[in-house]
């Protein structure tokens, strides 16, 4: 994938700007978008051209890159176009499908579509953390509320335990699409 990502990179880079992997370069993608197609329709039809695979790529990778998410397929769905999806459990989880994100700024044109989806896996990603925490600040009552009499979640000694981060996969059904 890195050799045929760099030849694109090369063949489809505007002059004076750069495919680097940032936020940045995402502004350029956009408008390679929007020179080559005129709404969703046209960025569906050529999803096998080699400009619009390359895009789904370098759009993938920057996001993988810039946030904490992995390359992923659909769990029985019916596209066969890659997605990215959040490294946190499915209940947290955020879904970017890069083809969808392309068809977007065609289809809407305009501008920082394709860099919010960074943001959109990167509040994933944040969240999850707060949770935990939250979660430990239930099952740990401070020293003043115990000292203030005031009654206790009563507990079971042999209880499974409800954490989330004893969550595993099952499938995607939790999972979030943007």
């Amino acid at each position: 994938m890195d050799a045929e990502l760099d030849r694109w990179c090369v063949r489809f880079r505007p002059e004076g700007s750069s495919f680097d992997f940032s936020v940045e370069s995402l502004d350029a993608l956009e408008h390679l978008v929007l020179d080559r197609f005129a709404d969703w329709a046209a960025v569906q039809a050529a999803a096998d051209d080699p400009f619009v695979v390359g895009a789904v790529r370098y759009l993938g990778e920057t996001l993988i890159r810039s946030g904490s998410s992995h390359w992923a397929y659909p769990d029985g769905g019916y596209s066969r176009h890659p997605l990215v999806r959040s490294n946190t459990p499915p209940a947290f989880r955020t879904v970017v499908e890069p083809l969808y994100k392309l068809s977007r700024v065609a289809e809407d044109r305009e501008p920082g579509i394709l860099g919010s989806s960074i943001e959109e896996l990167r509040r994933a990603v944040e969240e999850y953390p707060r949770a935990l925490r939250a979660l430990e600040s239930i099952r740990r009552p401070s020293a003043s509320r115990t000292s203030r009499s005031e009654p206790s979640l009563p507990t079971r000694s042999g209880s499974r335990s409800t954490s989330l981060e004893s969550c595993s996969e099952v499938d995607g059904s939790a999972s979030r699409r943007t």
